[in-house]
């Protein structure tokens, strides 16, 4: 899937929009309420509004009530899908870091992280 994101805007804006959806659809999936969130967290486009397209991150969310951060990250420099937590100004960031070919495993962890912020 979209193996050219890296060279081709419209693959990578594919990418883009397919972690979104997935966000989104695991929100209503667990009846989390969407202005709890915002998406993306992390800028991702340069001051003139061209976006960075290096995939790291493809995907962020942030939910405003408990601060914890999702952070979505595509890289061929990964030698399987890994799980990060990270602690960014005393709250938690997971970081999922993956080959294009590892996207499909991303979104048990996003739907988990998502009903995580529920507690």
């Amino acid at each position: 899937m979209h193996t050219d994101y890296l060279t081709n805007p419209e693959s990578y804006k594919q990418l883009e929009e397919y972690f979104f959806e997935i966000f989104n659809n695991e929100l209503q999936k667990r009846r989390s309420i969407a202005k709890d969130f915002t998406s993306p967290h992390y800028s991702a486009h340069f001051a003139d509004g061209t976006p960075f397209m290096d995939a790291n991150p493809i995907f962020s969310a942030k939910n405003t009530r408990t601060g914890n951060i999702l952070r979505v990250v595509i890289t061929e420099d990964v030698s399987e899908y890994a799980i990060n937590h990270n602690s960014i100004d005393d709250f938690e960031e997971l970081c999922l870091i993956m080959k294009i070919s590892d996207i499909s495993l991303a979104q048990q962890d996003i739907s988990s992280w998502i009903a995580d912020q529920k507690e």
